[in-house]
């Protein structure tokens, strides 16, 4: 090969390897596109097209790639949250929005409840309604327990339950359901919210029962105060709830809730005479509960 063919293979050469070597970006779509990286700056990505060097300068928004592979083999990798925070034109005075996702659905357990019955545990279900949370439906249920050890059978009435004197150590139960309305002032996406709203108050359960009589025998000597066992009452009501809630993670809820209202509707099935606020009520009753909870966020 002369001197002369020799030089003006050299362009040639030169050429061939510029269009040999070339750099690939990968979509995050899945596409895979072959190009000349020209500049990588905070947002955006420009590259003219290998089969066009000398075509149009095309520039692409860093949010829309997974990674950049250089002719050399080395690669860059986009981080997805970084990009879509870089490619976000900040406003003067304006926060920028968080990129945490709250579920729509939060289940909670209830380990410690007390209200007007006695002691429990509860569970509750909570949808959030809206983009921002502002309001949600709540439905609420509770199991309390109350052991009465009253001393019904000493004192001045010896002959109470047959002769059976000593404590009364039964334990009653009760069930209350609160189907309700929360509302979040500042909306439910977030770490710490504050909420408030009404509920319906709804309670069924067994209370201590009453001695009736005395018995007499043909001699008229008392023989027995009857006992008439436990009674089964059912309430209604209205409340307000008070509640702080926590996500210490985006699935992770806390919360503690105050509950305050009146019964409006007492009956039980001890008959009349039996308390003068049951029995179709004679008047309003205070009801109060307090519930810590730990759920699921979803």
């Amino acid at each position: 090969m002369n001197l002369k063919s020799y030089l003006l293979s050299i362009p040639t050469l030169l050429l061939v390897s510029n269009a040999i070597a070339q750099d690939k970006i990968y979509k995050r779509n899945g596409d895979v596109v072959e190009v000349k990286v020209k500049e990588v700056n905070a947002r955006t990505v420009s590259y003219k097209r290998t089969d066009n060097p000398e075509g149009p300068l095309y520039t692409i928004n860093k949010s829309e790639l997974e990674r950049i592979e250089y002719q050399n083999g080395t690669e860059e990798e986009l981080d997805e949250m970084d990009a879509r925070k870089e490619t976000k034109h900040a406003m003067p005075g304006k926060k920028e929005k968080s990129n945490v996702h709250y579920g729509n659905n939060i289940l909670a357990l209830s380990p410690i409840v007390v209200n007007n019955d006695g002691f429990g545990i509860g569970l509750a279900y909570e949808r959030v309604l809206g983009k921002k949370g502002i309001a949600s439906f709540y439905l609420p249920f509770a199991w309390t327990f109350n052991p009465d050890n009253s001393n019904y059978y000493a004192g001045n009435y010896p002959y109470y339950n047959n002769y059976n004197g000593g404590y009364n150590n039964s334990t009653y139960s009760t069930i209350n359901v609160m189907p309700g309305v929360k509302f979040y002032p500042t909306g439910n996406r977030g770490k710490v919210r504050y909420s408030v709203g009404p509920n319906f108050l709804f309670t069924y359960g067994t209370e201590p029962g009453y001695y009736y009589g005395p018995v007499y025998d043909n001699q008229g000597n008392i023989i027995s105060y009857p006992y008439s066992g436990a009674v089964e009452r059912l309430r209604m009501g209205m409340s307000i709830t008070n509640s702080l809630n926590m996500y210490p993670t985006p699935h992770l809820y806390l919360g503690v809730e105050l509950n305050l209202g009146f019964i409006y509707y007492d009956e039980t099935s001890a008959g009349s005479g039996y308390s003068y606020n049951y029995n179709g009520i004679n008047e309003d009753q205070p009801y109060g509960q307090f519930a810590f909870k730990i759920g699921y966020r979803f």
